[in-house]
């Protein structure tokens, strides 16, 4: 046969293959069953010019799935295969904390730390933080993306460096609860955490997590990123796809996004599927001590007696359908979930934002649960599982009577703190429940075990609540609250009067930001301008919901945050709550003071 035969015969064959194998053809398929439920999951996005994803399964080690869908770069229709990189976002959260815990390993510093001894010109509070609350986010530390937009400067309007977010981190002067006794998802804590990695090593925060992550976990490719957009070959690119209605993938255009505040500790990581492959690996081998870093990386730390959060050291630790599931996600699709009873992991590379379909943890669950009904004869699926419905993030049925509904269902305010609590019945998962909404975060509600005492359940970003009811009615209990305070519910879409519009009218200073904000009329009555409102995401409409406290929405959607905040009047001026900042203090300025 001559070589030109031989070609021809090559291609042939080539022809004859399916087309996915064909254009890929280190695509993994151990179990076709499982792999098809796969293919149907992200058949979305297996499409010309689709931005898309590539997603491995693990089985005790092995990789038992492995394949692309839709495009890595649409432009130059490069398809996702195991050599592209992509930023792993906020999945460097446990790299981040891995390289702490080898540190300690190594006697270099100790969890419990005050942070101040590596960043001693970071301010005293009256209340220690450790490294410890740096890594599972109950530090009381502000969150400096928030600030960017509190500060009036916005968010991903320009590259920020890492010393100009440390300098907003620095100008905090009091904690709004104990470090330890609250959670809520705080980027600003991982940075730091990478200048204190910086710090010990005498390195920069990338050759610190080569040697201490990288290198050990065979991550070969693996590398953190600089602030400043960087391109490499084979690199991924971001999409925004929240059009509506949906857009045409083959023929619209879409929004190539980034973001510029993920820039160390937080989520600057890069690499490949095969860099995940090989973490997933390391952490779950065992040292020469006996441990898996995996068992480290998800140790509990009680936040008070009514609360342990599910985060841990960069991963969260909750269970799916009676399984153990440790998980964390990344901005515009980055997932890896690890399934410890059974020793399968699920990690997934995505490209773009597109929520209006599903979002990522649904996405993720849908995979697990393809996964899940591989083992055991689909046991996890099925009807001889008691747990079946226990899905991740759902109490299982609480059963609520008419008239708990009915008692649980409102705006409520606490008049100290001024905090909304907002409860309200939906259906959901077969099953009646209660959604609470606080300080824009949200989740359901739990029974505790004890009659008139629950938990909020499954929020997302963060803030834990306790709601306690009794002959009196509703109390609310937050972080280091020693006990339930009463609230009041009300009715909310009151008018404002002429005497509260009056009143609120003028300038305002917060002293440690250095800020000016502005109360000016508006066509829905009054909105807050933060230093004047020179940009529209800076600009929130306010909304009351007592005489003494509103809400502020953004006039139009903020460039990277859709913040929100709740504004309480004082004597002196007006106190602002977000998410995950609390009692930023605003002091009326007297007219002839503003020039």
């Amino acid at each position: 046969m001559t070589k030109y035969s031989m070609l021809a015969a090559g291609l042939l064959a080539l022809v004859a293959l399916p087309l996915q194998a064909a254009q890929a053809p280190w695509n993994v398929a151990v179990d076709p069953k499982l792999s098809a439920a796969v293919d149907a999951i992200y058949s979305y996005y297996d499409a010309p010019h689709s931005p898309g994803a590539i997603v491995a399964i693990l089985r005790k080690g092995e990789v038992v799935h492995l394949r692309g869908y839709g495009y890595a770069n649409r432009e130059f229709d490069a398809p996702w295969t195991p050599e592209t990189l992509y930023t792993f976002f906020s999945t460097t959260k446990s790299m981040t904390c891995l390289a702490l815990l080898r540190l300690a390993e190594q006697g270099r510093l100790s969890l419990d730390d005050e942070i101040q001894r590596y960043l001693t010109d970071f301010p005293q509070f009256d209340r220690r933080i450790t490294l410890r609350h740096l890594m599972n986010h109950t530090s009381g530390l502000w969150q400096d993306e928030t600030l960017l937009h509190l500060a009036g400067t916005g968010a991903a309007y320009q590259p920020l460096t890492l010393d100009e977010l440390y300098e907003l981190n620095r100008k905090q002067r009091s904690l709004p609860y104990a470090p330890g006794s609250n959670w809520y998802y705080n980027d600003a804590g991982t940075r730091l955490a990478a200048r204190i990695i910086e710090k010990v090593t005498g390195q920069s925060f990338d050759a610190a997590m080569r040697a201490l992550v990288f290198a050990p976990a065979n991550m070969k490719t693996a590398r953190t990123k600089s602030y400043e957009p960087q391109f490499y070959p084979n690199q991924a690119s971001s999409y925004l796809m929240n059009q509506s209605p949906a857009p045409n993938l083959a023929t619209d255009s879409l929004r190539i996004g980034g973001i510029i505040v993920e820039t160390s500790g937080d989520g600057a990581g890069m690499g490949t599927i095969q860099d995940y492959i090989a973490y997933a690996r390391y952490l779950t081998t065992p040292q020469a001590n006996g441990k898996r870093w995996i068992e480290q990386l998800t140790v509990s730390s009680p936040a008070n007696d009514w609360y342990t959060p599910a985060y841990r050291y960069g991963f969260i630790d909750e269970k799916h359908r009676g399984v153990r599931i440790v998980h964390h996600g990344g901005f515009y699709g980055k997932r890896i979930a690890y399934l410890p009873e059974l020793d399968i992991w699920v990690l997934q590379m995505r490209n773009a934002l597109d929520y209006g379909v599903s979002s990522d943890p649904q996405r993720m669950l849908q995979t697990v649960d393809a996964a899940l009904s591989a083992v055991d004869d689909g046991f996890y699926l099925s009807a001889r599982n008691p747990a079946r419905d226990a899905v991740m993030n759902v109490p299982v049925d609480q059963k609520w009577k008419a008239d708990e509904l009915q008692r649980l269902s409102g705006t409520f305010v606490e008049p100290q703190s001024g905090f909304v609590l907002r409860l309200n019945s939906k259906a959901g998962d077969g099953v009646r429940q209660i959604q609470y909404r606080f300080h824009d975060s949200e989740g359901l509600l739990a029974r505790r075990g004890k009659a008139g005492d629950f938990m909020s359940y499954g929020g997302r970003i963060a803030n834990a609540v306790r709601v306690v009811e009794t002959s009196a009615g509703l109390s609310l209990q937050y972080a280091d609250w020693p006990q339930p305070r009463p609230v009041q519910k009300v009715v909310e879409g009151r008018a404002f009067t002429a005497a509260e519009t009056d009143s609120l009218l003028g300038w305002y200073r917060n002293d440690e930001l250095g800020v000016h904000y502005h109360v000016v009329r508006a066509a829905e009555g009054l909105q807050l301008q933060i230093n004047g409102g020179n940009r529209s995401g800076e600009r929130f409409n306010m909304r009351s919901v007592t005489p003494d406290v509103f809400e502020a929405v953004p006039e139009t959607a903020a460039s990277y945050l859709d913040l929100k905040m709740t504004v309480k009047i004082e004597p002196a001026g007006l106190r602002l709550t977000t998410v995950d900042i609390k009692d930023l203090r605003l002091r009326k300025l007297p007219v002839d003071s503003v020039h």
